[in-house]
């Protein structure tokens, strides 16, 4: 599954294969539009593309990077396999990982292992390292503010997909620091 494969929105589609196909990419996307219209088909798609080794910019979907970009591990069944492409949600990773039970939203601490301490890196093996952010209105201040340095100056080849159905709940400074793509 590509971005080619993302259906009933030409308009986040487009604007999305433009940015790729240009080569000028922003480093923060905020995905808004309801629940189940392509918001997460469109951020992994967007995703392999940025991590696909084929020369193809809108991702190949069949090269190795592609595939692992979009496929998902037996352990955690939403983390993918490919290490330059970051999920972040609550209750996504263990304790062992992340130091305290997420039972309120992301934590700090989340932020601060899962993103911070990747994103001072490097990609490991793709073009681009991607942090997909699942219900980002789910950030509680706290996390967003942890965040905020970072999505406002990320390292070269860092891109950061926040996907929401509640953009009201995002704080202002998180909105004001990625570029909206409405999803209908």
């Amino acid at each position: 599954m590509t971005l080619r494969d993302l259906r009933g929105q030409p308009a986040a589609r487009e604007m999305l294969e433009v940015a790729l196909s240009t080569g000028r990419v922003h480093h923060a996307y905020r995905f808004e539009g309801p629940a189940g219209v392509g918001k997460e088909v469109a951020a992994f798609g967007l995703a392999q593309a940025l991590v696909c080794t084929s020369g193809d910019p809108l991702g190949c979907g069949a090269c190795n990077a592609c595939r692992r970009a979009v496929t998902f591990s037996e352990r955690e069944p939403t983390v993918p396999l490919h290490p330059d492409v970051i999920v972040v949600e609550q209750g996504l990773y263990p304790e062992s990982v992340i130091g305290r039970d997420e039972k309120m939203g992301v934590s700090v601490e989340q932020i601060r292992r899962v993103v911070l301490a990747h994103v001072a890196f490097a990609p490991a093996e793709g073009r681009a390292r991607v942090f997909i952010f699942r219900r980002a209105d789910e950030l509680p201040p706290q996390a967003a503010n942890a965040l905020l340095k970072t999505l406002e100056e990320p390292r070269p080849a860092t891109h950061f997909i926040l996907m929401t159905s509640r953009p009201d709940k995002l704080l202002p400074t998180i909105r004001s620091r990625s570029l909206l793509v409405r999803f209908g």
